[in-house]
């Protein structure tokens, strides 16, 4: 199907909500009839928007373009509209998971395992080798074929899969927690392998200790004696906070200003001593544990807080990972 879009001349969208507008109505009335048309949100018809040539809208009394809606410099875009046409630039090579994932934040499907094969094609990723595998597998399999990935992938809020080597992976992107996800052609800077994800992350590391559901930690820097708020976000979207898991190290999207919060997962991290990937690089293997919020605070805060947890020594830099 994505090969049938990408070599058509043109794709026309017809869409009753968009067919109940006149070709002469003004340019926001039309935008919004395409907005909130069931063309956009339906999952399936994202690829004929990004891989379109021509993408042509249907309306009452007449057709235009998506080029002829969107004028150039417009200013006052709904964005996603405006991102149909800036896709078309790269149709030819492909779009990355960021990009993609941003595009299916508020589209739904009634077959969520086919989610993974409609988008296949935007990732030039083989449908055929995914549909011929039970639907659970299937992200797996599309993951280790798109191999490069943005390395915030980790930190994307969502149920993850249960299998070795990918519990850091969403089991789906169709959610509004995927616009985390970068999007930058240089942010695609991790490779998944049958192992894992192979990435480089700010982080914090500290003895290994034991952390349940709900509990407060405090961190405190050795060598600038800054201090850090770990606050527990498992369970906010359904995933299990009950277990009391051991940890050791916070892997980071990026260093936190003075009363900042940045996203953050808990690891177990430990040497690479058995060089699991073979290429001998040294890493650590990191085993995902929890989602959690990452604050610096000031001396302060700090007193003003419960820190019944007590506060922890930990060191800090960046840290090569396989994560698993």
């Amino acid at each position: 199907m994505a090969e049938t879009y990408r070599r058509a001349d043109a794709v026309l969208v017809i869409d009753s909500s968009i067919r109940c507008c006149s070709i002469t109505a003004p340019l926001e009335e039309k935008l919004l009839r395409i907005i909130s048309s069931g063309w956009m949100q339906r999952l399936w018809t994202l690829q004929e928007g990004l891989l379109a040539q021509i993408l042509v809208f249907e309306f009452a009394d007449g057709l235009s373009t998506i080029d002829e809606l969107i004028p150039v410099g417009e200013a006052l875009l709904d964005p996603e509209v405006f991102r149909l046409t800036k896709y078309k630039r790269y149709s030819q090579e492909g779009f990355g998971l960021g990009d993609v994932a941003h595009s299916l934040r508020y589209r739904t499907t009634s077959k969520a395992e086919d989610e993974t094969l409609a988008i296949s094609g935007l990732l030039n990723v083989d449908a055929g080798k995914l549909v011929s595998l039970p639907a659970p597998q299937r992200m797996r399999s599309l993951l280790l074929q798109t191999h490069k990935l943005p390395s915030n992938i980790i930190f994307v809020l969502g149920e993850k899969l249960d299998e070795p080597g990918f519990r850091w992976a969403p089991k789906t992107l169709m959610h509004g927690r995927s616009t985390s996800m970068a999007v930058a052609k240089d942010s695609y800077d991790a490779t998944c392998t049958q192992n894992g994800l192979i990435a480089q992350y700010p982080a914090i590391y500290f003895t290994a200790t034991s952390w349940g559901g709900g509990e407060l930690w405090f961190l405190r820097d050795r060598t600038d004696q800054s201090v850090y708020k770990v606050t527990d976000i498992t369970g906010v979207d359904g995933s299990d906070e009950t277990t009391n898991y051991s940890w050791n190290t916070l892997l980071l999207r990026a260093w936190p200003g003075p009363s900042e919060v940045v996203p953050c997962v808990a690891v177990s991290a430990q040497a690479d001593e058995q060089n699991v990937v073979g290429d001998g690089a040294d890493r650590f293997v990191c085993e995902f544990r929890r989602r959690a919020l990452l604050t610096r605070i000031s001396e302060e805060e700090l007193k003003k807080e419960n820190t019944r947890t007590g506060l922890v020594a930990a060191n800090t830099g960046n840290m090569r990972v396989l994560m698993t």
